[in-house]
């Protein structure tokens, strides 16, 4: 069963030997890698050299900078596997993980999407902490249920994702999101108390970088559209879901030094008269 490991890079080329490296020591050996180049500008190119004669590996240039999810689009759609999953370009794959996802789907026929659990890593790929055990109760989908964590590694059925209306490439964000959503609708999920990833925290990720409000947003989109497909309200499947999150990040922008400084250059009055008050309460 040809397993088809996906990776969308783009300005990477420091980790991306390790990603590939981590592949080329997997236990299971039926495998291909899809490398889509988002434009990158860094030494990535020195990567794809060392490759570029293996027939296991196949890198395709978008030629322009397009964005995450047109580059995992676009990965989808140039795959030949009969399953597939996404390796970030700066995380790697314990040596068994591909070999525990082909045997989990061929021992679960109806299961679009089997998924494990993953070491969270710091910059040298030490583990600080484990992720949790994603447990959906019984009557619940992972829409409904709400526990939007980071899932490592999600593996596919291609044939359940031609079932749907694919990823949208046009939305800049929300592609991991989106796509969980959209083949939980096809199949069952199967979640494996395994751990097969390694990921890895750093300022570039897009999740713990400058890009964090915009991604939310974007999440936020793919949830209302899940809700729409499936008839269900998106006040309380969609938006309610980030209310806690968007008051709590709003709490913490105003306590920041920079918005305290900027809101007096801005408001002076306010600022003097909130200062006095404080003043007074002492």
């Amino acid at each position: 069963m040809l397993f088809s490991i996906l990776i969308a890079n783009y300005n990477n080329g420091q980790y991306l030997q390790e990603a590939i490296d981590s592949v080329l020591a997997q236990t299971y050996n039926d495998w291909e890698v899809v490398i889509v180049d988002d434009g990158s500008s860094d030494d990535s190119y020195k990567v794809y050299e060392k490759y570029a004669d293996d027939g296991r590996f196949r890198i395709v240039h978008n030629g322009r900078n397009r964005g995450c999810t047109y580059s995992k689009w676009r990965a989808i759609e140039e795959c030949h596997g009969e399953l597939f999953g996404f390796l970030d370009a700066d995380d790697t794959l314990l040596p068994d993980a591909l070999e525990t996802m082909v045997a989990a789907h061929q021992s679960n026929p109806d299961a679009a999407i089997v998924s494990s659990r993953h070491y969270h890593c710091d910059e040298s790929m030490n583990i600080r902490y484990e992720s949790r055990l994603l447990q959906i109760p019984e009557g619940e989908s992972y829409l409904t249920y709400g526990d939007f964590q980071p899932e490592a590694f999600v593996t596919f059925k291609t044939s359940f994702y031609r079932k749907t209306q694919g990823l949208n490439k046009n939305n800049p964000y929300g592609d991991d999101q989106e796509l969980l959503l959209l083949m939980e609708e096809v199949g069952d999920w199967i979640v494996l108390d395994r751990f097969l990833y390694k990921y890895r925290i750093s300022d570039k990720s897009v999740s713990h970088g400058t890009d964090n409000y915009i991604c939310l947003y974007w999440n936020i989109v793919v949830y209302h559209q899940a809700c729409i497909r499936r008839g269900l309200d998106p006040e309380k499947y969609s938006y309610k879901v980030f209310q806690d999150t968007i008051i709590n990040t709003r709490k913490r922008a105003e306590a920041s030094k920079p918005y305290r400084i900027g809101n007096a250059i801005l408001h002076p009055w306010q600022w003097i008269k909130g200062h006095l008050r404080r003043q007074n309460d002492r």
